[in-house]
């Protein structure tokens, strides 16, 4: 576990561009984004987390954002939140599978009664990029579909479930995913900021065709 948060949280510092570096001292770096050791503990803990291998726990579940959302510290509060939920599920509930767990934690992370958060969470359109960061969303209670689907995707890392948050292209044929590591050289596009390329992502147009064929 400890080779694992040295690799992740080395990673992810790479990662950070130098503009986001220089806007905070280095000893606060793990403070301010990472926090790998939160969604690692846990992942010791949850059986449908334990096949993951190092490259997708590093930029999937350890990374700390999806897009150009505001940089929070948002895992102690998420960590409040799904710890919740999933203590209540474990005696009542088969989480055997990761569909199963994911399927859980949509049902449950938007009411205030399963997460003991002050708001219930709701969709409310064209609030991004006002409010699209996770801590924004609980506090205002509402966020249109990229800020849910970031609280959502959050939530997800933190029990151990590799996730990353999808966007369609104007013309409605390509269909991209967010990732940290952009050495693969593909931005991952973005309806409210569409001149920022600096975000990398992943082209999985064939891939949700397949999937969606077969509906």
């Amino acid at each position: 576990m400890v080779r694992f948060t040295i690799l992740a949280i080395t990673a992810l510092t790479i990662g950070i561009s130098d503009a986001a570096q220089t806007s905070c001292a280095s000893d606060e770096v793990q403070h301010r984004y990472p926090r790998p050791e939160i969604s690692l503990d846990t992942q010791q803990k949850s059986s449908w987390a334990w096949n993951l291998s190092q490259d997708i726990y590093q930029e999937y579940v350890a990374t700390y954002a999806h897009v150009n959302e505001a940089r929070v510290d948002w895992r102690p509060i998420i960590t409040t939140a799904t710890s919740a939920i999933l203590d209540n599920a474990l005696s009542t509930t088969d989480l055997s599978t990761v569909e199963d767990v994911v399927s859980y934690i949509s049902s449950q992370m938007w009411h205030t009664e399963t997460t003991g958060l002050v708001n219930n969470v709701t969709f409310k359109s064209s609030q991004t990029p006002l409010i699209c960061d996770p801590m924004s969303t609980l506090i205002y209670g509402y966020a249109s579909c990229t800020g849910v689907s970031i609280l959502f995707a959050d939530a997800l890392k933190y029990v151990g479930i590799a996730a990353r948050i999808p966007a369609k292209m104007a013309n409605g044929k390509q269909i991209f995913s967010s990732r940290f590591d952009a050495s693969n050289g593909v931005a991952h596009p973005m309806a409210w900021d569409l001149e920022n390329l600096e975000v990398p992502g992943d082209d999985r147009t064939v891939y949700y065709q397949d999937a969606c064929n077969k509906c």
